[in-house]
């Protein structure tokens, strides 16, 4: 008998909790043009992902901060929108949120998100760069919410909290970046 045959398996118990969780909206934290060269930017990389994720749709590698101005433009001020809204950003000892992913997608007609959430990540946001009417929401299921994003809206919320995309049903291009946040 092998030893993870004889190892005893532990039932961890799990208890439903009903809070209220904090999603921050913030509109136009880029330039018009600013989102068009983004947008042109994760257009030009194609699917390198190719759909082997939750997202079913055109994905970027998950490090566009890295390789992009633009993004890791976006992705500092979101962080201090995060670092702002947690109250402790003049704290003593205020908490040190980095950026662990980054990554652009473009949905097409049919294109969707599983339903899943970012745990080990303290926040996960999206910011819509292109939505053309008709594009899909951001659905929390477990909230009952579904928010329909505006052209330039940023959407963060706890890595903990369950979120999907239905399918896109318009023929434009719904574009937008994502990220996870972690804490140091």
């Amino acid at each position: 008998m092998g030893l993870l045959n004889r190892v005893k398996r532990v039932k961890i118990p799990t208890h439903e909790f009903s809070i209220q969780i904090p999603i921050i909206q913030k509109e136009n934290l880029l330039t018009p043009e600013e989102n068009n060269t983004l947008a042109q930017y994760i257009i030009s990389l194609g699917d390198v992902q190719e759909s082997k994720t939750f997202v079913k749709a055109s994905m970027s590698d998950w490090q566009l901060h890295t390789h992009n101005n633009i993004a890791k433009k976006l992705c500092d001020k979101v962080l201090d929108i995060i670092l702002e809204s947690s109250g402790r950003k003049n704290s003593v000892n205020p908490p040190k949120f980095y950026t662990r992913k980054c990554w652009g997608a473009i949905y097409g007609k049919g294109d969707w998100v599983q339903e899943h959430n970012h745990v080990g990540s303290v926040y996960g946001w999206c910011y819509y760069i292109c939505m053309p009417k008709g594009a899909s929401p951001l659905v929390f299921p477990e909230g009952d919410l579904s928010i329909q994003p505006k052209e330039g809206e940023l959407i963060v919320f706890p890595g903990i909290v369950k979120h999907s995309v239905p399918p896109c049903d318009c023929e434009e291009k719904r574009i937008m970046i994502a990220s996870n946040i972690g804490v140091k």
